[in-house]
Parts: C-alpha cells; sequence; structure tokens
C-alpha cells in the first residue's frame, strides 16, 4: 500500500530532461521569450511601467502637465470647468463667512439676522421673555415713531435710546403687554409715555362728549414724589410737538 501511494504521489520536482522548453532553443525569438524574469522589459508607450514616468509627480505642475498632454480639449474644458466652479464655490464660502462675522451695527435693518439680535441684547443687557417679543430699536430714525416725535427727541436731547427704552418701545409700539424692570434714570418714563402719545394720536379728537368716557390714557404711581418725577419728564418733550400729534 505505501509503494502504491509512493508512485501516485505528485511530484513537484522534475528532471532536466523533462523540461520541454529546451526543444525550442534554437530559434531567436524564443531565446527572447526565455529571458531571465530580472530581465524582462515590462515598459511600453514611453518605456515607463503604465507609460507614465513617475518622477513627474515630483514636479509642482505635475498634474496640469499631464492634463496637457494626455487630454484632448473637450476634457481639458471639463477639468476646467470643474475647477471653476469649486473657485466660485469656495468664493462664496468666504463671502458667506464673512457676512456672518460682520458687526450688526454694519449691517441694515433688513439684513439683521436672529443671530444679530441676541448679540444685540447681549451687548445691551437686554433681557426679555414672553412669545413672540418684536425686536428692540437700534436708533430714533429706524423706530416707527412719527417724525414730529423723533423732532422732539433730538431737541430735548435725547441722542441715543437706552437699553429699556430699545426694548419697551417696539413693544409698545405693537399695542403688546410689557412690564419693564430698569434702574432709576434708565429712562422708564420715555419708554412708556411715547407709545403712549403715538396711541391717542390715532384716537378721536377729545371732546365733552368723548371725555364721558373716560381718559384715553391713565398713568398710576405709587407716591406722589413719583407721580411729579414722571410729569417732569413728559414735559420736556416740546409741547408744541405733542399738541400736534394730538390735535
Amino acid at each position: 500500500l505505501r509503494d502504491t501511494i509512493k508512485q501516485n504521489a505528485f511530484k513537484f520536482e522534475w528532471d532536466q530532461d523533462e523540461d520541454t522548453t529546451l526543444h525550442a532553443r534554437g530559434s531567436a525569438a524564443s531565446t527572447r521569450a526565455l529571458q531571465p524574469k530580472g530581465d524582462v522589459a515590462l515598459g511600453f508607450g514611453r518605456s515607463h511601467i503604465g507609460g507614465i514616468d513617475l518622477s513627474e509627480h515630483t514636479d509642482q505642475n505635475a498634474y496640469k502637465e499631464i492634463v496637457e498632454k494626455h487630454l484632448d480639449e473637450a476634457a481639458r474644458q471639463r477639468v476646467e470647468a470643474r475647477h471653476r466652479r469649486r473657485l466660485e464655490k469656495e468664493r462664496r464660502r468666504e463671502e458667506a463667512e464673512r457676512e456672518a462675522n460682520r458687526h450688526w451695527s454694519e449691517k441694515s435693518l433688513n439684513e439683521m439676522t436672529i443671530r444679530d439680535w441676541r448679540i444685540f441684547r447681549e451687548e445691551y443687557e437686554i433681557n426679555v421673555r414672553g412669545a413672540r417679543v418684536p425686536p428692540p430699536i437700534r436708533s430714533w430714525q429706524e423706530s416707527s415713531l412719527p417724525d414730529v416725535l423723533k423732532r422732539s427727541l433730538k431737541d430735548a436731547g435725547y441722542k441715543e435710546p437706552t437699553p429699556i427704552q430699545r426694548q419697551a418701545l417696539s413693544i409698545g409700539l405693537a399695542n403688546r403687554d410689557c412690564v419693564g424692570i430698569a434702574e432709576t434714570g434708565s429712562g422708564k418714563t420715555c419708554a412708556f409715555v411715547l407709545p403712549m402719545l403715538v396711541y391717542i394720536s390715532k384716537l378721536p379728537k377729545m371732546t365733552l362728549e368723548v371725555a364721558q368716557d373716560g381718559p384715553y390714557a391713565l398713568v398710576l404711581a405709587p407716591t406722589r414724589e413719583l407721580a411729579k418725577q414722571i410729569t417732569d419728564e413728559a414735559q420736556n418733550l416740546p409741547s408744541i410737538s405733542i399738541f400736534e400729534l394730538c390735535r
């Protein structure tokens, strides 16, 4: 049994006389075909592997040169078009980043975003609570106050609205309820007197008959001193402007 297995076993080695290529040694073609493995020429085309010289890739403009040498005009135009689209995309992205990082003071009112209003409130320390709170006013000129009141504010020396005025005015002019909390001397009186005057100006002229229904506006104060302070502050606005507004 062992002898039978040895006879049928596959042999991985062969003798010299079993080499069938020895019969083709006479021709030159067969001689080239039987060159040693180390002498086989793998190059073709430009005598480089794959037709490409790898040393070209070390050049800074290698990609551009390969495109110019190996692609036709249509393919080169497609590559250039993709390159232009990529540059345009990068330019738009950079412009969007610059626009997002631009300060709110450099933007117009229509360009203000939710992020800009949040930064605006943080800078003026304005904290709001409630649903759909109107954005604050940035200046007297951008507010929806009548021109006669804007002139009165300028004549009275109101250069810029205070934080409480910036937010309370926009809420009052929208006929929304508001509870404002601010320190003494922050301009709370003007913050509610101005919307009150705008509201009164839209009502019918006050007559004895209309007066029977009660006042158009009522200001309540806990102390006499505070009531006098509110009166003095309201009288800082030129009386002729209030008369023009409410007549």
